[in-house]
This record gives structure tokens, C-alpha cells and sequence, in this order.
């Protein structure tokens, strides 16, 4: 298992089952925290991307630009999305709600 955490709080957000193949690993399964009191993210679609950007940057070593939503463009100046979601600061790319 992969577990991702929020790092101020450290309540666990995501949640992979890893299964061994011959060629490597495949997720088996993946779970978000839907505790609105822990995790206000309602939309699995964006969570999908999250996890995807979070699994090539910081355990691939990839430079995936960072899912931002059009809605959340004009709430965070440009690099401040990506940080405070993954404490990155990589190029951020502009998404479809």
C-alpha cells in the first residue's frame, strides 16, 4: 500500500493497493477520504489527477505539470495551488472543470 497524507494535519487522503506483476507494480485499488471534516474534495474525476500527479512526481521522479481546475485558477496566484496540495513547486497546467 501507498498512503498519502495531508502534511499539516496528517490525516490520510489516498489510500493505493499495489499488486507485484512480472514487469513491475499495478494498482490494484485506490481509496479517498471522504470525511468532510478531513478532506473537502467531493469531485473523484480531480482526485484521479491528483493521485496520478502525485504518484509520477514524488515517487517517480517525473515532472508532470500539476492539475489545476479552471474554477480554482483565479482562488490561488500561479504555484500556490501546487503547493499547498502536494508542497511541490512545479509548473502548474490549467485543466477542464
Amino acid at each position: 500500500f501507498i498512503y498519502f497524507h495531508r502534511s499539516w494535519s496528517g490525516r490520510c487522503i489516498y489510500e493505493i493497493e499495489l499488486i507485484e506483476t512480472e514487469s513491475g507494480f499495478e494498482i490494484r485499488g485506490a481509496f479517498v477520504n471522504r470525511d468532510s471534516n478531513q478532506y473537502k474534495e467531493t469531485d473523484l474525476k480531480y482526485d484521479k489527477q491528483l493521485v496520478v500527479f502525485l504518484i509520477e512526481n514524488l515517487l517517480l521522479g517525473k515532472k508532470t505539470l500539476f492539475p489545476i481546475r479552471q474554477s480554482d485558477e483565479e482562488r490561488y496566484p500561479d504555484g500556490s495551488a501546487q503547493h499547498s496540495f502536494s508542497g511541490t513547486g512545479y509548473s502548474e497546467v490549467t485543466i477542464e472543470d
